[in-house]
């Protein structure tokens, strides 16, 4: 009859030539699409492999995570090394990047006994805009930045925009506050919650606010404060005008003029020093010295 032999051949990985992502693809285009301070989908989990895409068991080689500036991971994810599987496993870290935009993971392996480098296939994140995540305070100015002192400033407009352009419509009143200050003081009024808009949703206006009663530049700023969450605006120089004019009254009340007549001139002069200031509602706006 016919003789028969068999024999099992088991075909080993070859040495470490490449490294994979186990959970991401890292075809060309592909992104992970996160928003900032958010966490990995999947855990950062790499297998490395021979030059044909064999998994390699193989422990101690070290894989470190190299990625493009300025993204970070929480906790810190640099290196690990390969467990009996040839795997790492950099956890599921939270991604924070200082601005939105396209980042690259490089996975780089280590096999000292082999004296040999090599790398993977870049992962491929986009950190996008969250429209949830205010960004910066807008302010509208509805008319010209002046006003008569002891009147009303300039009616303000004020929308709370997200890191993605648009106008947040979930911002609470109280959260945003107007500050008044004086040019030449350190003390800020501030005025709050504003109104809100009864046809334009993430819209508020400060209306009808008192204007300083002293003529002089003032400074207007708007911030929203919300928790750890601070913005505040850049400063906006607003003019109090002084009104009309409606009183003239000394800076200091003289003593009761006395005269006598006597022939020396300086003994009939009722008044040798009067400083006069005009005011508008008891407000110094202006002084004349006589």
């Amino acid at each position: 009859g016919d003789l028969k032999s068999d024999t099992t051949v088991n075909i080993l990985a070859g040495p470490p030539a490449s490294i994979s992502f186990v959970h991401y693809d890292t075809s060309p285009r592909q992104f992970v699409l996160l928003y900032n301070n958010s966490l990995m989908p999947s855990p950062l989990l790499v297998q490395i492999k021979d030059e044909f895409g064999n998994p390699v068991r193989l422990a101690g080689v070290s894989v470190t995570l190299g990625r493009t500036d300025p993204l970070t991971f929480d906790p810190p994810t640099r290196q690990g090394k390969t467990n009996d599987l040839g795997q790492v496993d950099f956890g599921q870290p939270v991604v924070r990047a200082a601005v939105c935009g396209e980042y690259t993971l490089v996975p780089r392996g280590a096999n000292r006994k082999a004296k040999s480098t090599f790398y993977g296939a870049q992962l491929q994140i986009k950190i996008q805009p969250d429209p949830s995540v205010p960004n910066k305070v807008n302010v509208n100015f509805l008319s010209k930045r002046q006003c008569v002192a002891g009147t009303t400033l300039p009616d303000v407009e004020v929308t709370i925009v997200a890191e993605d352009g648009s106008v947040m419509t979930d911002v609470l009143p109280p959260h945003i506050a107007m500050g008044i200050r004086e040019e030449s003081s350190d003390d800020v009024n501030l005025v709050s919650p504003p109104t809100v808009s009864e046809t334009k949703r993430g819209h508020f206006y400060f209306r009808n606010v008192a204007a300083p009663q002293k003529a002089t530049s003032h400074s207007v700023m708007v911030n929203y404060i919300n928790g750890d969450m601070r913005l505040v605006t850049s400063m906006y120089q607003v003019s109090v005008l002084p009104g009309s004019p409606e009183r003239l009254v000394a800076v200091v009340r003289p003593a009761t003029a006395t005269v006598s007549n006597h022939g020396q001139a300086h003994n009939r002069t009722l008044v040798t020093d009067l400083e006069l200031r005009v005011k508008v509602e008891a407000i110094v706006v202006a002084k004349h010295r006589l």
